[in-house]
C-alpha cells in the first residue's frame, strides 16, 4: 500500500510540475501568430446581404442557405466588410466540400481549393477557412467564389479575434470533443491493462 501511495505521490508530483512549467510559459512567451492580443471570444455574424451570382442571375440571400441546381457550378457571393473591422480580426467559415477563393477589394486573401492539395481533385474535405483582417479592410467590398463539388449550400460566416473565432464551433461541438477526450482515455488505459496483463 505504502508502495502505491509513493507511486501516486510521484505522478502526482510530476502533473503538478508540468502544470507549473505550462503556466510560466503562458506568462512569458510572446503572442504567437494569429492569437488574439485583443478583444474577447465572442464573434459577430456576417451572415446577412450577401449578393449571390449563379449563372448570371443575381439574388439576395442571407447564410447559411442552401442554393438548388448550384452543384458542380460556381457561384460568386458578395457584400460589404462591415466598419467594425479591425487589425487582428479574421474572417471565418466552413467549407462544405467546395473550392473558395475569398477577395477582399479585389485582392485574393485566402483560398482553399483541390489545387493546393495533391491527390484530391473532386470531393475536397471540408475545413475551416480563416481570413486575417485589418483596419484597412473596414467598409471594402468582399467577394467569395464557390464551386460547390457535392453539397449545395453556404455555410454561415462570422467575423472574431484571432483564434476566438475557434471558440463559436468549439463551444457549439463540446459534447463531440468531450466523448473524443473520454475515448483516448479509455484507449490509453486499455493499452496500459493489456501491458499489465
Amino acid at each position: 500500500m505504502k508502495r502505491c501511495n509513493t507511486y501516486i505521490q510521484i505522478v502526482a508530483n510530476g502533473l503538478l510540475l508540468v502544470a507549473i512549467f505550462f503556466f510560466m510559459l503562458g506568462m512569458f512567451a510572446k503572442t504567437p501568430e494569429g492569437e488574439a492580443y485583443t478583444g474577447d471570444f465572442a464573434t459577430q455574424d456576417f451572415n446577412s446581404g450577401w449578393n449571390a451570382f449563379v449563372d448570371g442571375e443575381n439574388s439576395v440571400i442571407d447564410l447559411p442557405t442552401g442554393i438548388k441546381g448550384a452543384k458542380g457550378k460556381e457561384i460568386v457571393i458578395e457584400n460589404t466588410l462591415p466598419s467594425y473591422v479591425d487589425t487582428g480580426m479574421r474572417l471565418f467559415m466552413r467549407t462544405a466540400h467546395q473550392n473558395a477563393y475569398v477577395y477582399i477589394d479585389g485582392e485574393l486573401r485566402q483560398s482553399y481549393s483541390s489545387d493546393n492539395l495533391e491527390h484530391v481533385r473532386k470531393y475536397l474535405p471540408s475545413a475551416y477557412v480563416m481570413v486575417d483582417l485589418t483596419i484597412e479592410d473596414a467598409g471594402k467590398p468582399i467577394s467569395i467564389h464557390f464551386t460547390l463539388n457535392d453539397q449545395e449550400k453556404i455555410n454561415a460566416i462570422c467575423i472574431g479575434y484571432g483564434n476566438n473565432a475557434w471558440f463559436a464551433p468549439f463551444l457549439k461541438n463540446i459534447p463531440v470533443v468531450a466523448m473524443a477526450c473520454i475515448l483516448i482515455v479509455v484507449g490509453i488505459l486499455a493499452v496500459i491493462v493489456h501491458i499489465v496483463m
